[in-house]
C-alpha cells in the first residue's frame, strides 16, 4: 500500500513540476538576493500547495479504510479504536492545512521587498509575485 501511495505521489509531483527546458532560465530578484531561478520558487510553491491538498486527503482515506476494516470485523472495540484513530487523523489533516495557511498569512504580513522576508514570501506565498 505504501509503495502504491509513493508511486501516485511521485507521478502527481512530476506532473506539476516538470516543464520544458529553455536555453535561458528566468531569474527573479528575491529580497536582497539577486538572480534566483524562477523554477525554484515555482517548485517550492507547488510543493507547498500539493502538501496542503494531498495530506488531508490521504489521512481521510486512511481513516475510511480503518473504519471499513473495523466494521467488517464487527467488534465493538475495533470500531471504537478506528473512530479514535479517524478523529486523530482528521485533527492532523486540519493542522497540516491550517499551519500552512497561518504561515502564509504571517509571512505576507511581515514580508517586505527590502529584507529576507521578501524572499521567504516569494518562496512560500506567491512565486508569481516576485520581480
Amino acid at each position: 500500500m505504501k509503495r502504491k501511495l509513493t508511486y501516485i505521489f511521485m507521478s502527481v509531483l512530476s506532473f506539476f513540476t516538470f516543464s520544458p527546458v529553455y536555453a535561458k532560465t528566468k531569474v527573479v530578484t528575491c529580497g536582497n538576493i539577486k538572480e534566483v531561478p524562477y523554477k525554484i520558487l515555482q517548485l517550492s510553491n507547488t510543493g507547498i500547495n500539493i502538501i496542503q491538498i494531498i495530506v488531508p486527503i490521504i489521512l481521510v482515506v486512511m481513516g475510511a479504510i480503518d473504519f471499513l476494516k473495523a466494521i467488517s470485523s464487527q467488534k465493538e472495540d475495533d470500531i471504537k479504536k478506528a473512530q479514535g484513530t479517524f478523529i486523530k487523523r482528521l485533527i492532523m489533516g486540519a493542522l497540516v492545512y491550517f499551519v500552512i495557511v497561518i504561515v502564509k498569512f504571517l509571512i505576507s504580513i511581515i514580508g517586505n521587498d527590502d529584507s529576507i522576508w521578501g524572499c521567504v514570501e516569494c518562496f512560500v506565498v506567491n512565486a508569481g509575485g516576485c520581480n
